[in-house]
């Protein structure tokens, strides 16, 4: 099995709470839950707990921050997401804007990626440059350590090595891709033994899997819901802000790029 897929470390390490982060072309975002909830009950979507981003420009509140990211004029992380758009804006309108490096969309640049080896830099929004490793590292930097101070409200007492790091990926990227989001996680203070790189399909499948799609009435007249059955066919759409891949397979057959009926580009 490739080095980008492999769970046999982290399978062998305890854990006691799973955080998954959604790296998205336009959005990020991330939701954690403890292993305890998931094996009582893993219908139960109260027990997975999402982060809420508030956008200071629009006053709105969002499941996802946007996939932005600001550096100083010293190529030092400054902000993610919403707050990294709400002060490149302030730079402009101050225009003091030139010498900081802002990057949207940068996870494109992963796409047509061949090689492990292959140097890969990013353009900002005025075309300056920076090492994609060093744009992508920080990004996740900042959602594992995001998500680490989300569970340290709710559990005083975990630590970093008591989490399991969940990072998706798209299923048509190319194997030196998918291993350079690994090694970019890797760098951003995740323990390798305790990281798993999924396929965006993938874990979209598992997760509806456990949702309930049928209604029964028991015989004593109580409501239950039941989840796919066992040989359930299903497609996967998924929607992105620049890509749409559309794939199918059952249960008993992982989704991967094999699967994969077609792809376009959303991109207007």
């Amino acid at each position: 099995m490739a080095e980008y897929i492999q769970m046999d470390n982290a399978q062998q390490k305890d854990y006691l709470i799973v955080g998954a982060i959604d790296f998205g072309t336009t959005f990020s975002g991330y939701a954690f839950s403890t292993k305890h909830d998931f094996l009582k009950d893993p219908r139960k979507l109260g027990n997975i707990s999402i982060k809420h981003w508030a956008d200071p420009i629009s006053t709105m509140t969002y499941n996802k921050t946007s996939t932005c990211i600001l550096f100083t004029e010293e190529r030092i992380f400054d902000k993610f997401g919403f707050e990294a758009e709400a002060k490149y804006l302030d730079l402009i309108l101050d225009n003091d804007h030139e010498n900081w490096y802002f990057f949207r969309r940068f996870k494109m640049s992963l796409y047509e990626i061949q090689s492990e080896v292959q140097e890969i830099l990013v353009e900002d929004e005025t075309g300056k440059t920076m090492s994609a490793r060093k744009v992508f590292s920080e990004s996740l930097r900042f959602l594992v350590n995001s998500l680490f101070d989300e569970v340290r409200k709710q559990q005083t007492d975990i630590k970093m090595t008591d989490i399991r790091w969940v990072v998706t990926v798209p299923a048509i990227w190319s194997d030196p891709a998918k291993a350079f989001m690994r090694k970019s996680a890797i760098e951003a203070g995740i323990d390798s033994g305790m990281l798993t790189i999924a396929l965006e399909p993938e874990a979209a499948a598992l997760y509806v899997k456990h949702l309930p799609v049928e209604k029964r009435i028991c015989e004593n007249e109580c409501e239950d819901f039941e989840t796919l059955a066992p040989g359930s066919k299903y497609i996967v759409v998924d929607v992105g802000g620049m890509v749409c891949v559309v794939s199918s397979s059952n249960d008993k057959t992982p989704l991967n790029d094999k699967n994969i009926i077609k792809r376009c580009n959303c991109n207007p």
